[in-house]
């Protein structure tokens, strides 16, 4: 402990730091290795933690953790100046330090080798400091450079490692990983999730796990420090209002509490309003604002003096706003951080004194020192009492020699002598309401239970800019109402306990006990008691309860008695379903739990106690019946397996109960699902059914897998025809459908990896119809140099049904001046080739991988156009064929999880010398030349197969040695035994004949009729697969609009007006079809922005994006329309397709619309493709098809041609003509 003078820092520690120190140091010398300290904001946790490190380790090595780079700093800087002595070692991706006094001390590094070898050198004590987004380099340094084993691990803000185990920073918490000899956990407000509330299949990380976070070594209160002068006491404000009419346009009430513009553009007026008030009446200097967006933020520091001016008493002068966000550099947010916090000159008799204004949006909170300031202002409602704690710090934090009383200014409307409850109630900010109270008023330690699954939190950067409305009117109506706290409870419970003895002489209170004001005087008297035993009642309770005779030890009849014995009961027996008649230790519990059960359904048991049994067993009062509790206890400590196939006859019960729940888990309530889905079966695949499922998907597959297990009992396979549907408990499923289905989704890289193990368990065939005549032919089997033993048959090698090209391969050589060296093994074994062509949707990827992966061990080439669509392609690949994977100059994968990037023609030929056979490597159609390069330069040999995805890209025209792809068909460019070109749209006209007599002759891709995509195989029409609901119908749309007269002068063709028929034709056809995910496609980014103005005027509830923004979280019913270049990706889901502009190009069509004719019923029953153009005023009905449409109605015959024959070709069902006046 910290008695030994000599070993002592120079800093002192104040009393509060001085026991947790002692507490902490006292349970690390009894053997624990992970300690936990919560101390609020502003109370010292770095300094405590500096005083603790060196009296562990006052020669070694301490690894502090933060979560951000100016903590880093910040907390390097508390530690140098504490006096700790040694080397300063940073990890993170800052090169130099922002701290002046810690220039040539403190040595930054992003490299974990750099960081060992500086430790290693180091002597004395070590200090190394690290962010949270750093910490994945730490494992790295001790398993590969031999990083020494830290002494001590200081994990700062701990709040922020709790949730799933399986996120990056949960790292820290891995002894393995990272090794420590002991973990100091620091937070001012714990995280503890609640499973029970959340269904998910990783482990949890939460603030009440011993193993993880260590006991609570010391606690110290917000109230505790305000009342000993450590923080700021505060009070809450907020604006009244006087007008009738003013509040009822400003209040937020209601059940669904529907907002408006108008109405938050007054509230932000009344809340700049209140801040004035606040500035008047309190004296208030520094004022921290907390905005939920980029714009609101900017918006409300910019229109501060605005509303400032039209208020009388000079409030403009000695104004200064600033907003400080992610979108500014970290130098212009220390330049006005440290603008906000010069302490500036004290303000003249009789005069307002400057304010600053600093507006945040999640900046200001954690290890923000900001002593000076003096208020806080919430723009907006909080939802995470983590938030609002971590904020209302920023105010509370005191200067050496200051005294002041914090301001929190809230814009919730109050009326004249309205209570605060009323005002807050059923609005968004009651929780904010709430928690500030009860901060203030109690001394009950505030935790956060968090549901698992809970929706996270965005950070929103397409919100509208509010700006304050109507402050000139409101201003003469406005107070500030000072909100008091309820009377603190430890007064209310002594008054209460005073009164008991005065009457009775003793405090021998009966645990049920209420008093005749309705205060539960026996439950409060054993919580003191509690707080006695463990050592957390202060010295002068303890004194004031004394004077009452108070007996500390619980009577052996009162509840805190019973509820220690259910603690013992639980530990042993993992429950608390004794039966009525058992008895435990000589006392009845079982007959008392009944008691408390009967208590609690005529609810009189008291809320705390209720709490404490929940506490020791969260089902100790099921609302199902108890055996099934005891078994699923049972459960928990057993090794389970979900049998497939039928219950073997010798299962146990234990099995025979599970094996009834994977029927059964539909019928059954939230709380017996929720314990089925932690029951420890995580790797048994069949587990998925026992999870409550999130979404439309999730759902069908769970109840599939529950159909198709009852069918693989009976018939052992699933070969379930097309039609069968399963009856289970009244309840009907199309179970052939939905094999069909899942074929079609796998081939899309629909289904996640636990979706496909949980049906392969039940024996998945995912081709089955591979051999039957309709299939795609197979590619060629290539020589393999893997030898078999000598007993060993030798395989049957798959048919080669593909025929040889027509022409001798020597065709396809573009006579290139350096042929690469084994061109001729190519052309001996007579390079083959085959075009497969298959509606957009239907599953030509998982085809083509399946047909490469029958052949031994294959080496494979996969181009495609972008990263997003090879992206898609190798998650199917992968479903196939696992084995080596890398790509050239982009990530093997979205997340660059798995793979290797390469970067030239020369890593490319080193990587795949080093590879065994089956590896795969992906390239976009650009690169390659690069490919071409290996063989030529770098003897690359042959690619057993090249698949071509969208290969209509890359046959745009006639197919010659000059093409701009004939690197990629001829052989002397990729040298490869097969190519294999896929495509939706093998076929694309220029654009449809108007008549039915003109010739069709003018094609942009005609690849059948080029040998030099060999042979053609297209097995499925898209009406077949439309029958059979693979995918979604679809139907367009024309609508014909009057163009406002145009603007004068050239300005007309970049004017967002020049977009307004247009755009209001297709919201029309948007709002009438009840579309919700649309794109629409123009030819530039320009407008695109033009467009999607026009288009925001005509759908004011419709989200609208232009990239490279991303959508926000959508709201129920809510169109997001995204607005993009046809050259953009296009997204994976969609509803319906926008084409407003009149210049594309046929492809361009084409590759706009694949994503929407490769729609599934499941996600969209109908789509659309919207086609709105702009007349003239009066003009009649277009006779003949505009270019445009010509071009349009080419696209969907080129993934449709069944759609049109040629005498209708043009003929637009639909088509709609719109005047202005029936908008």
């Amino acid at each position: 402990m910290l008695h030994d003078a000599v070993t002592r820092l120079p800093s002192q520690l104040w009393t509060p730091q001085r026991d947790a120190a002692d507490c902490v140091l006292n349970a690390f010398a009894m053997g624990a290795e992970r300690q936990l300290v919560v101390m609020p904001c502003g109370t010292g946790k770095t300094h405590l933690a500096v005083h603790i490190a060196h009296e562990i380790a006052p020669n070694s090595r301490s690894l502090v953790v933060v979560p951000t780079l100016d903590l880093l700093h910040q907390t390097a800087r508390v530690w140098y100046d504490a006096g700790r002595k040694g080397t300063y070692l940073g990890l993170c991706s800052d090169k130099e330090t922002s701290e002046a006094a810690l220039a040539g001390v403190l040595t930054l590094t992003r490299d974990p080798a750099d960081l060992t070898a500086r430790l290693r050198a180091a002597d004395g004590p070590t200090s190394v400091f690290v962010t949270y987004q750093s910490l994945h380099k730490l494992p790295p340094a001790h398993q590969e450079h031999l990083l020494p084993r830290w002494d001590l691990i200081v994990v700062d803000e701990a709040h922020r490692t709790a949730g799933a185990r399986n996120k990056r920073w949960g790292i820290v918490h891995d002894n393995d990983a990272i090794p420590a000899r002991h973990r100091l956990y620091l937070t001012a407000t714990p995280r503890i999730w609640d499973v029970n509330k959340g269904i998910t299949a990783e482990p949890v990380a939460s603030m009440d796990d011993v193993t993880l976070y260590g006991k609570v070594a010391y606690r110290y209160s917000l109230a505790q420090a305000i009342h000993e002068g450590r923080l700021a006491d505060y009070r809450i404000a907020a604006p009244e209002i006087h007008d009738p009419q003013l509040r009822a346009a400003l209040a937020l009430n209601g059940r669904r509490c529907l907002r408006t513009p108008q109405g938050d553009a007054m509230r932000v007026a009344a809340g700049q309003l209140a801040l004035f008030e606040a500035r008047a009446r309190h004296g208030i200097r520094r004022t921290v604002v907390f905005s939920r967006s980029i714009v609101q933020c900017d918006a409300f520091a910019e229109t501060l003096p605005e509303t400032a001016a039209i208020l009388p008493g000079r409030h403009a002068d000695g104004l200064w706003t600033a907003a400080i966000h992610s979108g500014h550099s970290r130098a212009l947010r220390k330049e006005r951080t440290d603008r906000f916090a010069s302490p500036g000159l004290p303000p003249a008799r009789g005069t307002l004194g400057d304010l600053n204004v600093l507006c945040n949006v999640r900046l200001c909170v954690e290890g923000v020192d900001f002593p000076l300031a003096d208020s806080v202002l919430f723009t907006d409602p909080k939802r995470s009492t983590i938030d609002i704690v971590q904020a209302i710090g920023r105010a509370l934090r005191i200067a050496p020699g200051t005294d002041k009383i914090a301001t929190l200014i809230i814009p919730v409307v109050f009326g004249p002598g309205q209570r605060p409850e009323e005002a807050t109630f059923g609005t968004p900010y009651h929780l904010l309401h709430q928690v500030m109270i009860a901060l203030r008023a109690y001394d009950e330690h505030v935790f956060v239970r968090l549901p698992v699954s809970g929706p996270a939190s965005r950070l929103s950067h397409n919100d509208i800019a509010i700006r304050p409305a109507r402050a000139r009117e409101i201003a003469p109506h406005l107070m500030l109402r000072i909100m008091e706290p309820e009377p603190d409870v430890w007064d209310t419970g002594m008054a209460a306990a005073q009164q008991y003895f005065d009457d009775q002489g003793h405090l021998n209170v009966p645990s049920n006990y209420i008093d005749a004001a309705g205060f539960h005087l026996g439950c409060w008297l054993g919580y003191q008691r509690a707080l006695k035993l463990a050592g957390n009642l202060t010295p002068a309770r303890t004194a004031a309860l004394a004077t009452c005779k108070m007996t500390w030890s619980h009577p052996k009849g009162s509840t805190e008695h019973y509820l220690h014995l259910a603690q013992a009961y639980a530990s042993e027996h993992g429950h608390l379903l004794a039966e009525p008649a058992h008895k435990f230790r000589g006392r009845p519990l079982g007959q008392w739990l009944a008691e408390q059960r009967q208590a609690a359904a005529d609810g009189t048991l008291p809320p705390p106690y209720e709490r404490a049994l929940k506490d020791i067993d969260p089902y100790w009062n099921p609302s199902w019946p108890r055996e099934w509790q005891r078994m699923c206890t049972r459960a928990r400590a057993g090794r389970l397996t979900i049998p497939a196939g039928p219950l073997p006859t010798h299962a146990d019960d234990l099995t025979r109960w599970l094996d009834e729940q994977f029927d059964a888990f539909p019928t059954l309530t939230k709380g017996q699902q929720s314990q089925l889905a932690a029951l420890a079966l995580r790797h048994d695949p069949l587990a998925l059914a026992l999870r409550r499922p999130h979404g439309h998907q999730a759902r069908t597959h769970a109840q599939g897998l529950r159909a198709a297990r009852r069918f693989f009992r009976r018939h052992q396979h699933l070969r379930v025809p097309a039609d069968y549907a399963d009856d289970h408990g009244g309840t009907r499923f199309p179970l052939g459908r939905w094999i069909a289905d899942l074929r079609i989704m796998v081939g899309e890289g629909l289904l996640n990896h636990e979706e496909i193990d949980s049906v392969e368990a039940l024996a998945m065939e995912w081709l089955p119809g591979l051999a039957c005549d309709n299939a795609p032919a197979a590619l060629p089997a290539t020589p393999t140099t893997a030898t078999l033993p000598a007993d060993t048959a030798k395989p049957t090698p798959p048919p080669d049904l593909a025929q040889p090209s027509r022409h001798h391969p020597a065709f396809w050589i573009a006579d290139r001046q350096s042929a690469p060296s084994a061109l001729s093994e190519v052309l001996l074994h007579g390079g083959r080739r085959q075009l497969l062509s298959l509606p957009a949707g239907a599953g030509k990827t998982m085809i083509a991988a399946t047909l490469a992966s029958k052949t031994a061990s294959p080496v494979c080439l996969v181009l495609g156009p972008d990263p997003t669509y090879l992206h898609h392609v190798v998650k199917t690949w992968r479903l196939v064929r696992p084995g080596p994977l890398a790509a050239l100059n982009m990530r093997p994968t979205r997340n660059g999880n798995a793979g290797t990037t390469l970067a030239s023609a020369g890593d490319l030929a080193d990587w795949m010398t080093q590879q065994p056979p089956g590896s795969l490597v992906l390239a976009r159609y650009r690169d390659a030349g690069l490919i071409a390069e290996s063989h030529r330069d770098h003897d690359l040999p042959p690619w057993d197969h090249l698949i071509v995805e969208e290969a209509h890209r890359t046959a745009e025209g006639i197919i010659d040695p000059h093409h701009p792809h004939a690197t990629i068909h001829y052989d002397d460019g990729i040298l490869a035994h097969s190519r294999l070109y896929l495509t939706a749209t093998p076929c694309i006209p220029y654009q449809l004949p108007v008549h039915a007599d003109q010739m069709w002759d003018a094609w942009a891709v005609n690849m059948p009729n080029q040998p030099i995509f060999g042979i053609h195989q297209h097995t499925a029409e898209r009406p077949e697969l439309e029958a059979d609901e693979v995918l979604s119908p679809y139907q367009w749309m024309q609508i014909h609009v009057p163009q406002p007269p145009p603007l004068p002068g050239p300005r007309w063709s970049n004017s967002p007006m020049r977009w307004r028929a247009q755009a209001i034709g297709a919201a029309h056809l948007i709002e009438l079809n009840n579309l919700r995910r649309v794109v629409a496609v123009l030819k530039d980014l320009k407008q695109a922005e033009a467009f999607a103005c026009q288009l925001a005027v005509q759908m004011l509830d419709a989200e609208i994006v232009v990239p490279p923004q991303g959508a926000t979280r959508q709201q129920h019913n809510q169109p997001v329309i995204r607005c993009q270049r046809a050259s953009d990706p296009m997204p994976p889901d969609l509803d319906a397709v926008v084409l407003p502009a009149d210049h594309y190009t046929t492809i361009e069509l084409v590759d706009a619309l694949r994503p929407l004719m490769g729609q599934r019923p499941q996600r969209a029953t109908q789509t659309a493709i919207i086609v709105p153009e702009a007349v003239a005023p009066n003009a009649p009905a277009p006779t003949e098809p505009t270019a445009v449409m010509r071009k349009v109605t080419a696209a969907i015959w080129a993934h449709d041609p069944t759609t049109f024959d040629q005498s209708a070709a043009t003929r637009a069902a639909g088509e709609r003509t719109l005047s202005r006046g029936n908008r």
